[in-house]
């Protein structure tokens, strides 16, 4: 199918705000990682200092800190935030669970919208903000554009680790239903989660695939890459955009399978212009999780038209880790 008009309108759009605009940046790192020389990883349980709870629409809310587990991080990109809403007094607490952002979200305003409704049922939401956005951007940065590869390539290694270690932090607490989602980048994030992680999780994922080096390379989102200003002296733009493919060549492929496919749950965008439906697919065979639910929505709309399909996909994988629990 061809890309929503949506798609194509707002990838128009993403050619002001180019990616990479300060370069490669630190070489060594991005070869590290191109050639899995780095990998990423799981890390220990956070240490999370909350602020006061207070009553708010839906939910208790309170913001928290803890350090990155991310030792390449610095000043403030290392400083970790998230807010949390627990559900409200007298509701009985069902699980928890992180949500990732997608490429170029700042702040808790869309994810908060998304998932109120699963807070309100008794579910514990958990948003993450990504190193590089909101509060933890570099001063360096002019826009939520990413600097640097090497500091994108960071910046989802940080939120694999530091996903894994608040879910470790809610374990300690005491949640033994615990879950993962995410929208786009989100959902790329909330793969690789998974499958390091490797304890049993409720998964949902909209708009996500197994490698993201299509959306970089091949996909309207790659029209926010200057692949001319990356390219070596005398490089050939396609040697560029060849480059750019192989270090975002990573796949959760590489991974072990989370634990209980059955409790993984795939949502895909028929008409996305950024993440192709086949990635979608590809993903949830390779987990080995049931069937994709499809919603004829391009990346750009798929929020809106997909919100209650992506909830309700997590709430199905909650009940699957309860019944294997």
């Amino acid at each position: 199918m061809l890309p929503s008009l949506a798609d194509r309108l707002f990838a128009r759009l993403v050619r002001r705000q180019p990616l990479f605009w300060g370069g490669w940046g630190d070489e060594s790192y991005v070869d590290a990682v191109r050639t899995r020389a780095t990998r990423f990883e799981s890390a220990p349980p956070a240490a999370v200092h909350y602020t006061p709870l207070r009553a708010d629409l839906g939910g208790l809310v309170r913001h928290g800190r803890f350090l990155s587990p991310m030792k390449r991080l610095e000043g403030r990109t290392r400083r970790g935030a998230v807010l949390r809403i627990d559900p409200p007094r007298g509701v009985p607490v069902k699980g928890a669970f992180v949500a990732l952002a997608g490429a170029g979200e700042e702040g808790y305003t869309l994810r908060r919208m998304l998932w109120s409704p699963l807070v309100e049922e008794g579910y514990t939401a958990v948003f993450l903000e990504n190193p590089f956005y909101g509060t933890r951007r570099s001063p360096r940065q002019r826009t939520v554009a990413v600097e640097t590869v090497a500091e994108h390539l960071t910046l989802s290694a940080a939120v694999v680790a530091e996903s894994c270690a608040l879910l470790g932090h809610l374990e300690q607490e005491g949640f033994s239903q615990l879950g993962i989602a995410g929208f786009s980048m989100g959902a790329f994030h909330t793969a690789l989660v998974a499958a390091v992680f490797q304890r049993p999780l409720a998964v949902a994922t909209l708009a996500g695939g197994v490698c993201p080096k299509d959306v970089f390379t091949e996909s309207l989102f790659a029209r926010s890459v200057p692949f001319a200003a990356l390219g070596r002296h005398g490089e050939a733009v396609e040697e560029t955009r060849a480059r750019v493919k192989e270090t975002f060549g990573i796949t959760v492929e590489e991974y072990e399978r989370p634990p209980l496919p059955a409790a993984f749950r795939c949502v895909g965008l028929l008409r996305d212009g950024f993440v192709a439906a086949e990635e979608t697919r590809r993903l949830a065979t390779w987990v080995g999780a049931p069937e994709p639910i499809w919603i004829d929505a391009g990346h750009t709309d798929g929020l809106v038209r997909a919100r209650r399909a992506l909830r309700q996909a997590l709430r199905e994988a909650f009940e699957t880790l309860k019944k294997n629990s």
